[in-house]
Order: structure tokens, then sequence, then C-alpha cells
């Protein structure tokens, strides 16, 4: 399976986020995973249901190979791998920053089909206490996002000042 990862593009930034359902819809957004990462502990993970019917029987066995060449594959830097490879990934790629203090980072991956929105968060409660991730992953109809994001990016932004 051919995966390709880019830093998410600000014009896109909305769609990491679930505060609208008629986004989300509009978008084809299937449904969202959460999975919080700590070092030394194992992940937990939960899943929900957005767009049941855009759900293809070609959906699932797609997003399990992505979530295993986010997990595994070198060339994918291992970004979920825990929450080191995750701290390793955002810092080698600073431009996916999508806040100034560098806590949250945006990741489109792109499959033949679909279109995978990550958010890397980065929580720490104190200098004393490990650092944890948290990914949340947007699943999408790509064609369905990519028409909607180039809308984003030449429309949207432009309008409101």
């Amino acid at each position: 399976m051919n995966i390709e990862i880019q830093p998410l593009a600000p014009a896109e930034y909305d769609f990491s986020y679930g505060y609208s359902p008629l986004l989300l819809s509009i978008a084809g957004c299937i449904g969202d995973y959460i999975e919080t990462m700590e070092a030394g502990v194992s992940n937990e993970s939960t899943w929900t249901d957005r767009r049941k019917d855009l759900k293809a029987e070609d959906f699932q066995p797609d997003f399990d190979a992505v979530l295993d060449a986010l997990r595994n594959n070198i060339t994918c830097g291992g970004i979920l791998a825990g929450p080191a490879a995750a701290h390793a990934y955002c810092r080698a790629h600073p431009e996916s920053a999508m806040d100034e203090l560098h806590y949250t980072y945006g990741f489109r991956i792109n499959t033949k089909k679909y279109a995978y929105i990550l958010r890397l968060m980065r929580v720490q409660a104190s200098r004393r206490t490990p650092i944890q991730y948290i990914a949340v992953i947007f699943c999408y109809l790509r064609e369905r996002l990519d028409g909607l994001s180039q809308w984003a990016n030449n429309d949207m932004r432009g309008t409101i000042k």
C-alpha cells in the first residue's frame, strides 16, 4: 500500500477537530480515532462513527494498514510507536506545528481512496512527569475532503477578515 504523509495545510486545520458535525459530514468524515500514548503504559484508544453510510468494506483494511504503518514503518517515522517516537517525528518536522508553542502538530496521510488527518497533541502535567501524546485521526473520503479543502484554501480563509 502506498501511503504519503505530509504536514497539514493551515486551510485544513478545521478538519482535525470535531466541533462542527456539519463540516465533518460535508467533508465525508467516516469517523475519528483517538489514542493516548504514554511511556510504559499500553495505549488506550476509542473509535467514533461519524457517517456509517460512508464506511465501505475496503475502509477497515485501509485504516488498519495506515495505523500499522504509523506504528511500525520507518518511512512514516513510527510516529505512533510511542511518545518518544511521536516527539522525535514532530521535532524533525517543525513545519507541521499547528501552534506557536509547538504543542500541537498536524499531518495528512493519503491513500488511494481515503485521507486521514492526524493531530498530535503533546501533554505534560509538569517537568517531572513524562511527556504524553494524544493522537486524533479523522478519517475522510479523499475525493470529498480534497474538494472541500481546495475550496477552503481558495475561498473561505480570504472572506473572513
